[in-house]
This record gives structure tokens, C-alpha cells and sequence, in this order.
């Protein structure tokens, strides 16, 4: 899966041309006298925000003999909130379970949310998800046998690569 793309309108003069960038990277055009003369004046760039944290994934959920009260842990994780899309490993072994968490827009009220989401390999709609506010401090799933914890890490921005 690729990642997240956003669509962004900037007006020049009276053409309105639309630009795909990286969700990290999206610029908001100023309507300017120098958008008129057709070039557009980036605002700002948002760069993405890294989360650090952990998973956690009952055992007996990928191995069905497994004692029940056995976790599969995932520690010193890291996150951005473009897109990324972390698959839970047993060990050296990928378990069908992923964690994406990703910034998105509700087109019908425009409003932009923090999205942690669990997915199970060959579905398309999350097992389980939860929003927060964009920049959220904590963010944290339990749904018993499925957990996930995430700080915002303190040396944000991301830097540019």
C-alpha cells in the first residue's frame, strides 16, 4: 500500500490546477498578487509527526495452542501520522494483524482527524479504530486481545530526510 496522498486546489489567476503531494508534505496556497501572476505562495508545510510506543497481540490469537495469557510484544516502535502502516511481527514472523495510523480528512464536514486503525491481512475495512485530534499527546486501543499504546515523541517535527 502506497502512501496517503492529498489533493490540494491552488488558484491561479482563474485556473484552478490540483496538485497530488505526499500527506507530509501539503502546502496551502495564499490568493495573492502573486497567485494571480500564476505562481502560487506556500503558507506552511506540515510535516508529519513521529509517535514512539508499543503492541501488544495475545498469542493464542496467531497461535491457536498458545497459552492464553501469553502476549506477543512489540516494543520501541515508531510511527508517523502520514500513512504509516506497521505490520505486528512474532518474532521474525508477520502475524496477519497491522497498525496504521494515519491523518484524514472528512470530506463531507472537512474536519481532520488522527486515525489509529488494526486491520487483518485480506480485509479491507479495520478490525478496530479510534480518532483523535491531529498532534494528540497519547493515543491508546484495547480491545482485549489487540492493544496499542503511542506518545507523541518529543523531537517533532520530524526532521526532513
Amino acid at each position: 500500500m502506497s502512501r496517503l496522498q492529498s489533493v490540494c486546489s491552488v488558484m491561479f489567476g482563474l485556473l484552478i490546477a490540483e496538485m497530488v503531494m505526499p500527506f507530509n508534505q501539503y502546502a496551502i496556497a495564499k490568493t495573492t498578487a502573486e497567485a494571480q501572476t500564476n505562481s502560487a505562495v506556500s503558507d506552511e508545510v506540515s510535516e508529519a509527526l513521529t509517535y514512539k510506543g508499543w503492541i501488544l497481540l495475545k498469542r493464542h490469537i496467531v497461535e491457536p495452542d498458545a497459552d492464553k495469557e501469553d502476549w506477543i510484544q512489540m516494543r520501541d516502535i515508531k510511527m508517523d501520522d502520514d500513512g504509516t502502516i506497521l505490520k505486528i511481527m512474532n518474532g521474525e514472523t508477520e502475524t496477519p494483524y497491522s497498525v496504521e495510523l494515519v491523518q484524514i480528512t472528512h470530506k463531507p464536514t472537512n474536519i481532520t482527524v488522527l486515525k489509529l486503525a488494526v486491520y487483518e491481512e485480506g480485509k479491507d475495512l479495520a478490525v478496530s479504530y479510534i480518532w483523535g485530534e491531529p498532534g494528540a499527546k497519547r493515543l491508546g486501543l484495547n480491545l482485549r486481545w489487540v492493544q496499542v499504546g503511542l506518545t507523541l515523541d518529543d523531537k517533532l517535527p520530524k526532521a526532513a530526510s
